[in-house]
């Protein structure tokens, strides 16, 4: 967590999913962050898309910290 930065306010966040097709990210109901789209044009680099394609990452980086720590990898 001390490597992520400084980021927007909730409102503007909030206006990025009402106003410009982002998807809300919710975290025990609370509002977090949102994925916007790269740009209107194609489905492929939908908000809905992006977040798809960034999930696989995620579990990369948990796997990676989690056999680090039980000292299978260094």
């Amino acid at each position: 967590m001390s490597r992520v930065k400084d980021g927007v306010s909730t409102e503007k966040v909030s206006a990025l999913i009402e106003d410009e097709g982002a998807l809300g990210l919710y975290l025990d109901g609370k509002l977090v962050c949102c994925r916007k789209r790269s740009h209107e044009i194609g489905n492929n680099l939908s908000a809905e898309h992006m977040l798809e394609n960034l999930a696989p990452q995620v579990n990369e980086a948990k796997a990676r910290e989690l056999l680090k720590g039980a000292g299978y990898i260094g």
